[in-house]
């Protein structure tokens, strides 16, 4: 398999409240960008590198985030409304607040493998899920002694 190239390097810049709606943003390294607040809304972000980004309370509907990796990044309040997700990784990814009702291509594995809570909306068949509840008491139970200790 052939890698290309990275179309744009962002990583760690700071874009907070950018307005990048519908932006082309394929194949970006945007690793530790700092992109809280923005605008996101229908940007085209197959294949971007998003770990570690601060993403939280940013819009991202409509996102085309197909095979994106998110992996420890803070979507906290994010809005991914509609947003395809097929293939993202989200592992260890901050999902608090995180609004996916709507998003599409989400799986159960995505999710388990993220930091998912209870104000997480998800789709109604992946929140009934019995894997992910778990996870979410998990990760629930983890945060409690971590705000008890601060």
């Amino acid at each position: 398999m052939r890698h290309e190239p990275f179309n744009l390097d962002l990583a760690s810049t700071h874009l907070q409240s950018a307005r990048l709606r519908s932006a082309h943003l394929e194949r970006a390294m945007l690793n530790g960008a700092q992109l809280k607040g923005a605008s996101l809304g229908g940007a085209h972000l197959k294949h971007a590198h998003l770990a570690e980004a601060c993403l939280e309370g940013a819009s991202l509907r409509g996102a085309k985030l197909q095979g994106a990796t998110l992996e420890g990044a803070n979507l906290k309040g994010a809005d991914l409304q509609g947003a395809d997700m097929k293939d993202a990784l989200l592992d260890g990814a901050n999902l608090r607040g995180t609004d996916f009702r709507s998003a599409l291509g989400l799986t159960v594995d995505q999710i388990v493998s993220a930091e998912p809570s209870s104000t997480t909306q998800l789709p109604a068949e992946l929140a009934a899920d019995e894997r992910v509840q778990e996870r979410i008491r998990q990760e629930e139970q983890e945060v409690l002694p971590r705000h008890r200790q601060a």
